[in-house]
């Protein structure tokens, strides 16, 4: 009918009928990973591995070169991050889950994102989410670590952030984001810290548009 009404080419139409594949399917994608999906597509499964590096040189000036105090010239080559990640959804594509790692970190300080959420109103106007994940708050932090510009935030974001802690959110993003909203209510021991020690939550609540684009 679509076809007969020229909503569909023949190509399209061609391509619709096809049956879905009848074995799971292993595929690359870029800014994905490997990507793994069950026939049907009822359950997905993105994984990969991402990491950051960095070479530093601190030129003194020749007027303030000190080698008592340590202001001689020196140079260093640091991995701010190296990281593994699992996300996609299980049972129906509006439930979604990640889990992310922390390959440099100390103290057995691994775990970065461990959350499920799922997607109660489609086109993204209401998602419910659950576990640990950054705090919905500085604009630069909510942006991934893999998408800045450069290995460090801003000072004024590392001192304005909550980073990441334990909590429940309902958020929304609809209208190709055009609007964004977020409430939510956090633990107030921070990342991977133990159990909230008193009655006290940190509560957030955000709201922003994007007239330009998401």
């Amino acid at each position: 009918i679509l076809t007969e009404k020229g909503a569909l080419t023949p190509d399209e139409a061609a391509e619709a009928a096809k049956a879905p594949p009848a074995e799971p399917t292993i595929q690359h994608r870029q800014g994905s990973g490997f990507v793994f999906t069950t026939p049907g597509g009822n359950f997905q499964l993105a994984t990969g591995v991402w990491g950051q590096f960095r070479y530093t040189l601190q030129d003194v000036d020749e007027d303030f070169t000190n080698a008592k105090k340590s202001t001689e010239d020196s140079q260093s080559f640091d991995v701010p991050r190296i990281r593994t990640y699992w996300k996609g959804h299980a049972f129906t594509p509006s439930l979604r889950y990640e889990i992310e790692v922390e390959w440099n970190a100390s103290g057995g300080d691994l775990l970065r994102n461990v959350y499920g959420e799922y997607a109660i109103l489609a086109d993204q106007w209401l998602t419910f989410r659950g576990g640990q994940w950054k705090v919905p708050f500085c604009r630069q932090e909510m942006t991934p670590d893999s998408k800045q510009e450069f290995n460090e935030r801003s000072a004024a974001c590392q001192n304005f952030r909550f980073e990441r802690a334990r909590g429940v959110q309902l958020y929304g993003t609809p209208m190709s984001s055009l609007v964004e909203y977020y409430v939510g209510a956090f633990n107030t021991t921070g990342r991977n810290g133990p159990p909230n020690p008193d009655t006290n939550f940190l509560y957030v609540t955000r709201i922003a548009t994007n007239p330009l684009g998401a």
